[in-house]
């Protein structure tokens, strides 16, 4: 049960951030950028919040820069979903598609190399 509830309000969270990123934020160093996933911490108390940023290695730097310093307006603006905590945020860069691609171009080389019987 407290699983799925943890579960619930990541998903919350989620929509609420990536409403206030679009809607609120007027920040250039935000373009491009996107939340992909929300992990909240089983008190609720703390939060991760993936991006995935499109663009060069400096400005994926600067996006998340961005974003953690602007934190406390994120969590002024989630005060209004009136929940019991409101998480500290800590926005992190996710490589997960990045990672994905690199083991996709692997296999392709490997299939590549293996030799046709």
């Amino acid at each position: 049960m407290t699983r799925r509830r943890q579960e619930r309000l990541s998903d919350l969270l989620k929509e609420e951030i990536s409403s206030i990123l679009f809607q609120k934020m007027q920040d250039p160093r935000l373009s491009l950028c996107n939340i992909t996933n929300v992990s909240l911490s089983p008190d609720y108390r703390h939060a991760r919040v993936y991006v995935s940023v499109l663009g060069t290695p400096e400005h994926k730097e600067q996006c998340v820069k961005a974003l953690n310093s602007a934190g406390g307006f994120f969590r002024r603006e989630l005060g209004k979903l009136n929940l019991k905590y409101i998480p500290s945020l800590q926005f992190q860069a996710d490589v997960g598609a990045e990672y994905s691609q690199h083991i996709e171009e692997l296999l392709k080389s490997v299939k590549k190399e293996e030799p046709e019987s």
